[in-house]
């Protein structure tokens, strides 16, 4: 996958690769309550903090972030994807934009997504953590083609891991 270069459409949604100009964007949704509730690290991030990961992660061979708009250019969310070193994996982490939860649009990320992932990254599977208790992210992996692989303990929290072949 060609970090700098990645963008498609898919019904009407607008996928392409971020770019330093999506770092203030990002920004304003983090902090929100309901993406910090579900964060492995639920800490407010400040924009010093934002911007070193930010731009870290834009120039790793290893990650891609992709930025999410509707025909209407509003920013619906963000899905990265993280390659590993070690086995031919990928990670993924999601969020969706707050004023579009409960609408099947993280499912519908994930799904368009997750196969071109594989493919570009040439992995075996697709790997997600996610917090016990988040219901609905849980069942939005489900619906994407997800199936559960284990429970698992992530800095002290109750989480389950799933697996997209």
């Amino acid at each position: 996958m060609d970090k700098k270069k990645f963008a498609f459409t898919s019904e009407d949604i607008y996928y392409r690769s971020a770019t330093e100009e999506d770092a203030k964007i990002i920004f304003s949704f983090i902090n929100h309550e309901s993406i910090r509730s579900n964060s492995y690290s639920s800490e407010k991030i400040n924009w010093e903090e934002h911007q070193n990961w930010f731009n870290k992660t834009l120039a790793s061979p290893n990650a891609v972030i992709i930025i999410c708009l509707n025909e209407n250019n509003e920013f619906l969310g963000q899905v990265r994807f993280n390659t590993s070193n070690i086995d031919n994996t990928i990670t993924v982490s999601i969020f969706v934009n707050q004023n579009f939860h409960s609408k099947g649009l993280g499912t519908k990320l994930l799904k368009d997504l997750s196969q071109i992932a594989l493919k570009a990254f040439k992995a075996e599977k697709i790997i997600a953590h996610i917090k016990s208790d988040n219901i609905g992210s849980i069942k939005a992996f489900k619906k994407a083609g997800y199936v559960f692989y284990q429970e698992k303990i992530i800095k002290e929290i109750e989480s389950v891991e799933l697996v997209y072949k």
